[in-house]
């Protein structure tokens, strides 16, 4: 359910959508979760489902390049396991 699995990238400046073509890009997917990073300025995308599995894979859209995501080292909470259904959350830590 849920139509065709998806890996292009689009911007929205307010007025007009531009796809933009990448060299390096998250899998395709449906229903992936965004999130936004004040932080760092950039957007977060987490999971999905590919068709046949959740996802579990973590990258980040700086506006020009998509960068695959690894922790350098677990925190506590540990890392999200893979999913399709949940939503994305702003948490500060200090």
């Amino acid at each position: 359910p849920g139509g065709a699995a998806l890996g292009d990238t689009w911007t929205w400046n307010g007025t007009v959508w531009t796809q933009h073509s990448v060299a390096v890009s998250p899998s395709a997917r449906r229903w992936g979760k965004l999130g936004y990073d004040w932080a760092n300025n950039r957007v977060i995308l987490f999971g999905g489902y590919d068709g046949s599995a959740p996802l579990g894979d973590t990258w980040a859209w700086n506006g020009v390049a998509w960068t695959k995501l690894t922790p350098a080292y677990f925190l506590w909470p540990p890392v999200p396991t893979p999913r399709i259904t949940k939503g994305v959350n702003r948490t500060t830590h200090t």
